[in-house]
């Protein structure tokens, strides 16, 4: 009976929201409180309340150990998951997509949290193109389990007038390096010459707080394989106001007319510095590094 009643419960709080539950548990409680002045017993009363929150604690608990092997489950569908699609991405003769443009800005807070927008334009070159992986981060910052569950990445499709479309989903798992590997899945498969155009925004706790509150230098850079070439890439890293930064090549040596690295300021005043890069050779690194200058306090 016992059990019945959890399975229901399990498919009460599906349909509703935790308001809903909170407003069931009150009730029960108001009951009791009611029952206890209908009887003019403080005792039942009071017993009322105390069965009400033990039976109330006992179904939490039972659902919090519900919860957590869901979640195993979950973490070891999403790791057999990887393995497939990067069985599937890499024994292949041919690449997943060549990408023609990437574009990319990273917002940075003060505190660290970074914020970054992709644009990419890309051609499917296999026959039939189901999902697209990307892997990003491993820098100076190891991010807490914490920090890791809070980064969220949302992509979603660009259409011809450059309009927004729906989002796709997007299958999150962490790999030893301290990457972030992210498989984008589309809603149906792009044959081979159908262009790829998407956005990727991705939020990132702590990513560059080494970098803003530790006085650490840190590498803004790019490796691309054979499985996604890229033509051309520009990435501009937005400090924020009143931050400046030196900065240094990697890569390359300046001048060369295949890459360059400019600094600048937005619309908002905030220092900019923008990496562009031609035909880059692939598995290896190119960028810049960034050594941030914090403002003069007063």
């Amino acid at each position: 009976m016992f059990k019945s009643f959890l399975e229901w419960l399990d498919e009460y709080l599906q349909r509703e929201d935790s308001t809903a539950v909170v407003r069931a548990v009150v009730g029960l409680m108001g009951f009791a409180g009611l029952l206890g002045t209908v009887l003019g017993s403080s005792v039942v009363r009071g017993g009322g309340f105390v069965a009400i929150s033990l039976f109330v604690i006992s179904v939490i608990l039972l659902l919090l150990a519900d919860r957590r092997k869901l979640k195993k489950k979950y973490d070891s569908h999403r790791k057999f998951l990887r393995r497939y699609c990067d069985f599937i991405a890499e024994h292949h003769s041919r690449p997943l997509i060549r990408i023609t443009l990437w574009k990319q800005v990273a917002f940075i807070q003060a505190n660290g949290d970074v914020r970054e927008i992709l644009r990419i334009n890309a051609v499917a070159e296999r026959r039939e193109v189901y999902f697209l992986r990307f892997r990003a981060g491993g820098g100076e910052a190891e991010l807490s389990k914490r920090q890791q569950r809070r980064v969220k990445v949302n992509a979603r499709a660009i259409t011809v007038n450059g309009q927004r479309g729906p989002r796709w989903e997007v299958t999150r798992s962490w790999l030893p390096d301290g990457r972030l590997n992210s498989i984008v899945h589309f809603h149906e498969p792009v044959r081979r010459g159908g262009k790829i155009d998407i956005e990727i925004e991705r939020f990132w706790p702590g990513k560059c707080a080494p970098l803003m509150r530790e006085g650490a230098t840190e590498p803004f850079t790019f490796r691309f394989t054979g499985l996604m070439p890229a033509d051309a890439i520009e990435h501009t890293v937005v400090l924020p106001l009143g931050f400046s930064a030196y900065y240094d090549t990697v890569g390359f040596v300046e001048p060369d007319p295949r890459f360059s690295v400019t600094v600048g300021e937005d619309d908002e005043s905030r220092r900019t510095f923008t990496f562009r890069g031609q035909i880059l050779v692939p598995k290896k690194d190119f960028g810049m590094r960034l050594d941030v200058t914090k403002p003069a306090s007063r």
